[in-house]
């Protein structure tokens, strides 16, 4: 259970519950998929279903470069005035994706391009790009910042992150 990080919706005290399922495969030696399906339940009413998925071929292996596809549907019940809800949403785009490992540091950098449409809102270009890097401090103690951009029909956004972390 979280609030629904905008200054409206916290005003009104509206939370959310997110339910997902995340499944993945290797086809071969060189080919990764990816399925996730949500289902998010908030206090307003506004529930929201999401699958999004991502095929990737990986063309070299040390640093790994991967080229592929990626989908993305969600719709919602309704758009509400305190924060964003996708309205039929389809979006497709092409995708590459880098990733190294340099002793104790570990970049993965992804962009990807392509087309999207919404509610109302006809296709239009989309892309989004990430770079996550994870450093190891200790054993298996990391630090981790995530850096993304994302323009697509409806919004544009910035996202970073960081986090300390561990693995057991």
């Amino acid at each position: 259970r979280e609030e629904v990080g905008t200054v409206e919706a916290i005003e009104r005290a509206i939370e959310q519950w997110n339910y997902v399922l995340r499944a993945a495969a290797r086809f071969g030696e060189r080919t990764d998929g990816q399925l996730n399906a949500s289902y998010t339940d908030r206090d307003d009413v506004n529930d929201t279903r999401a699958v999004e998925g991502r095929l990737l071929w990986r063309a070299r292996q040390a640093p790994e470069l991967g080229l592929g596809l990626y989908g993305h549907i969600a719709d919602s019940w309704k758009n509400p005035p305190e924060y964003y809800a996708p309205m039929e949403v389809h979006q497709y785009q092409a995708m590459g994706q880098w990733n190294t490992t340099r002793g104790k540091l570990n970049v993965q950098a992804t962009v990807q391009a392509g087309y999207a449409r919404a509610q109302y809102r006809d296709w239009r270009f989309a892309w989004a790009t990430r770079v996550l890097t994870e450093f190891a401090i200790w054993r298996q103690l990391y630090v981790v910042a995530d850096l993304s951009y994302q323009d697509t029909v409806g919004y544009q956004r910035w996202f970073m992150s960081g986090a300390l972390g561990a693995r057991f």
